[in-house]
């Protein structure tokens, strides 16, 4: 993998390189996402949990419509003892899709982690490791976990 950008496309790649970046956490693991369904992608969030991996996951709590895609896994989370809190109300939805891995590494996606998204619909990721970029994902994701204001500065080459 380059320093600076990894392509995933969807449906063609599939489940398995997101399963890969969340195995390779050993510190800490924070996922901010619409939603999130797909069991072996929870499964992989759980067990670096009980590895010892300090991991946080933000939810959106619910869909424009009003419809409720993630209190199954909001409640499997909390059940494994993984700190769970639902997306900041200040939002009427809040749709990114993040994955940090050790404060290092990113997963930026237009894919939700659910199963036809890795099967059905044409979808990108990009991973990232350029620092100034993985530090303002990080930045929006503590803004949010703390359900404080945020600007983003504007010169990461992020677009918020």
């Amino acid at each position: 993998m380059s320093k600076s950008r990894h392509l995933i496309v969807q449906p063609d790649d599939g489940v398995r390189p997101v399963i890969n970046l969340i195995a390779r956490a050993r510190h800490t693991l924070v996922i901010k996402q619409f939603t999130f369904t797909q069991p072996e992608i929870q499964q992989a969030v759980v067990e670096r949990a009980r590895a010892g991996v300090a991991v946080r996951v933000m939810l959106n709590p619910q869909r424009s419509s009003g419809s409720r895609a993630n209190d199954e896994t909001f409640a499997l989370f909390e059940k494994a003892g993984v700190p769970v809190r639902w997306a900041s109300p200040h939002f009427a939805v809040t749709h990114e899709k993040s994955i940090v891995v050790d404060g290092h590494i990113a997963l930026i996606a237009t894919f939700n982690l659910c199963e036809k998204y890795f099967t059905q619909t044409r979808d990108y990721g990009v991973i990232v490791e350029n620092p100034a970029q993985v530090a303002q994902i990080v930045e929006g994701f503590e803004a949010d976990w703390e359900q404080r204001k945020w600007h983003p500065a504007a010169d990461t080459g992020l677009l918020w």
